[in-house]
């Protein structure tokens, strides 16, 4: 049995138009969670983080970057780049500079 564990109006179980999964496949747009919390279903839903720039044309599209940041020009958006570091300088009592990086 398919339920909406998440209480957002989404099919939890439903798996799109292929034919396959618990429940009929009757409407797309009730299918998947609701990622952006906007009403829509991820699987109907051209925008799935909500930051005003469709998934066809986000560099990251479920993380929200509205500016579409990409510093090492690799075609994936800053907030959702493995590669990217973020790095604090921090000076410590004695003088010495020590870099810290996530």
């Amino acid at each position: 049995v398919c339920s909406d564990l998440d209480v957002d109006d989404c099919d939890d179980c439903a798996v799109g138009v292929d034919g396959f999964g618990p429940l009929p496949d009757q409407d797309v747009n009730k299918d998947g969670p609701d990622r952006d919390g906007d009403g829509l279903c991820n699987l109907g839903d051209t925008d799935d983080d909500g930051d005003g720039v469709t998934d066809e044309a986000d560099n990251c599209p479920l993380h929200v970057n509205p500016d579409q940041a990409d510093g090492n020009d690799n075609g994936i958006g800053d907030v959702c780049d493995p590669a990217e570091d973020l790095c604090l300088s921090v000076r410590s009592s004695n003088g010495r500079t020590v870099m810290f990086c996530l």
